[in-house]
C-alpha cells in the first residue's frame, strides 16, 4: 500500500536510495549532476509537446505567476533510472512571472515517483510553499534581517 501525499526533496542521489519503497518523492534536478540533467533537459526541449500538461496562474504580491508543469513516464531511454528508487518519471516546470512590468522566465526540471500530473504540480508548489515559511521564520522570528554579522566580520 503506497502513502499518497508524502513526498521527499532534495537533490542527492544517496537521499533517493534511502528512500521507502512506500513514499512518493519529486527531487529537483540540479547541475550538480550534468549528464541526468542534461538528459532531462533535452528530453524536454525534443518532446514537451507530447507529455502531459498543466498551466496553472496565480496573481499577488504585486505579480502575476503562469507555470506550466510537463510530466512524462516514457522514460525507458533513460539510462539513469536503476540509479533512482521507484522512478516513474521526469518532471518539468516553466515559470514566467511578471512584476513591475518586468518579465523574468525560468524552467526546472525534476525525477520523481509521481505519475499524476495533478501531485507533481502540487508537490513542486508545495515545496516552494515551505521554502517561504521556513524563511519567513527565519526573518520575522529570529530575526535574521536584522542581524549584524557580515562575512568575516564576526567570531568564529
Amino acid at each position: 500500500m503506497r502513502r499518497r501525499g508524502l513526498c521527499r526533496y532534495g537533490g542527492f542521489r544517496q537521499r533517493a536510495r534511502r528512500i521507502s519503497a512506500q513514499a512518493d518523492y519529486c527531487i529537483a534536478l540540479k547541475e550538480n549532476q550534468p549528464t541526468l540533467f542534461k538528459d532531462t533537459e533535452d528530453y524536454f526541449l525534443d518532446f514537451s509537446a507530447d507529455s502531459e500538461k498543466n498551466i496553472t496562474s496565480e496573481k499577488g504580491h504585486g505579480r502575476i505567476e503562469t507555470r506550466e508543469y510537463y510530466l512524462s513516464t516514457e522514460i525507458g531511454w533513460l539510462e539513469q533510472r536503476s540509479e533512482w528508487v521507484n522512478l516513474k518519471a521526469l518532471g518539468m516546470v516553466r515559470s514566467k512571472t511578471i512584476e513591475n512590468e518586468t518579465e523574468s522566465q525560468y524552467t526546472r526540471y525534476f525525477i520523481t515517483s509521481l505519475t499524476d500530473i495533478n501531485e507533481f504540480a502540487y508537490a513542486v508548489r508545495k515545496h516552494w510553499s515551505i521554502e517561504n515559511q521556513l524563511h519567513w521564520c527565519l526573518d520575522v522570528i529570529f530575526r535574521e534581517d536584522a542581524a549584524r554579522a557580515r562575512k568575516r566580520q564576526f567570531a568564529a
